[in-house]
């Protein structure tokens, strides 16, 4: 089963793939965003930017071949063509639709993609009572289009019957794990 977590900054992506991970025994395959997620730099030229995309896209790709027979991504690459368009310097280059084409393609390779709500975590609330992991300050209606731009992303690449979106009123974590675990078994 090849399962992508996807959506939105601070909606718990992360905690749910791992809890699934952990759940179901397969490998997860880690979000390994970092170097863009970390927002525009005017001293990254769009040549930077482009690599660091086709970097991750590779990278991912890689742990997904290693392995086929299943694991749980976060992220996908809906979540990284989202972040490429975010960046204008990249919109119009050249190498865009070639980088929008494979996205779209390798999207449909997904048994199922999950979404988590928009909006249901605390943009600036402390994670497992660590002052150290303390979740960014966002702006959370320019997250929300952010959110809704891969929500229809997903929708646009992927057959519905693989979309899954979590409810947003399952907050807690072992309450989403079952769900999404029951749900994916449901769908058979």
């Amino acid at each position: 089963m090849k399962i992508a977590i996807s959506g939105a900054a601070n909606t718990g992506k992360t905690t749910l793939a791992k809890g699934l991970a952990k759940q179901t025994g397969l490998p997860l395959i880690e979000e390994g965003f970092g170097e863009i997620r970390r927002g525009p730099n005017p001293d990254k030229s769009g040549d930077f930017l482009a690599g660091c995309f086709q970097k991750i896209d590779r990278a991912k790709r890689q742990l997904e071949e290693k392995y086929q027979s299943g694991f749980i991504s976060d992220r996908c690459t809906i979540d990284l063509f989202n972040f490429w368009s975010a960046f204008p310097i990249l919109q119009l280059r050249p190498d865009a639709l070639e980088f929008y084409k494979n996205c779209k393609n390798h999207a449909k390779t997904y048994d199922y993609v999950v979404f988590l709500p928009w909006g249901s975590v605390a943009y600036s609330e402390i994670e497992n009572g660590e002052t150290s992991s303390i979740r960014p300050k966002m702006n959370p209606w320019v997250n929300l289009a952010r959110h809704s731009s891969t929500v229809g992303l997903a929708y646009a690449w992927v057959p519905a019957e693989k979309i899954i979106m979590l409810p947003a009123d399952i907050l807690d974590q072992a309450e989403r794990i079952s769900w999404v675990v029951k749900t994916i078994s449901s769908k058979g």
